[in-house]
């Protein structure tokens, strides 16, 4: 929900509020953005991404009191320098473009009402490929999932016949680790599918 900008008019903070009305009103100095953002559950990344918030340290051309923050608005080969709007870089209200490096960067975070992106990595426990594909990772992994999930009540039948506790809970155990690594490997094939149609 936008509140009125509380930050000091003229400087790089009110700026980002101003284009980010959602902000929260109590991230401090441009120095602490990136704590206080993480504190208040916004993603914090350390690679600059469009339309994220480069947080800078104090001293080297920025605040020595204060650091600096501007919204990055393109992104270099492999992430060594980006472009950002920003205010306050060349004098209070300012409002300016120009080329960064990573020299005195904190880090990034996604402001309210940016989509953070899925995480590719199908070996990441916490990937969420699925918001990125979710017609095609529902397709494929959906059914494999069910299949696997009738195997954990085959294993629950095997204790009503007598077999132990001790079977039961083995069983389960390889289920969930054949489960995980057929996971990993179909949305493996996935985004596969997706690089190459």
């Amino acid at each position: 929900m936008s509140t009125p900008n509380s930050y000091a008019s003229g400087q790089c903070t009110w700026y980002m509020k101003n284009l980010y009305p959602d902000l929260p009103d109590d991230l401090g100095s441009a120095y602490e953005w990136l704590g206080k953002a993480a504190a208040d559950g916004l993603h914090t990344v350390t690679s600059p991404a469009v339309d994220t918030i480069v947080v800078y340290g104090r001293g080297d051309g920025y605040s020595t009191a204060d650091g600096h923050v501007a919204k990055v608005t393109a992104v270099g080969p492999g992430g060594v320098s980006f472009t950002v709007t920003e205010m306050n870089y060349k004098g209070s209200g300012i409002i300016d473009t120009r080329i960064s490096t990573m020299q005195d960067v904190l880090g990034f975070f996604y402001p309210p009402g940016v989509s953070y992106p899925a995480n590719l990595n199908p070996f990441d426990p916490n990937n969420n490929i699925g918001n990125l594909v979710p017609n095609a990772a529902s397709a494929i992994v959906g059914p494999i999932v069910a299949a696997l999930g009738d195997a954990t009540g085959i294993a629950a039948n095997l204790i009503g016949h007598g077999i132990g506790s001790l079977a039961f809970t083995g069983a389960i155990a390889a289920d969930q680790e054949v489960k995980r690594n057929l996971l990993a490997l179909t949305v493996a094939a996935v985004i596969l599918v997706v690089l190459f149609t």
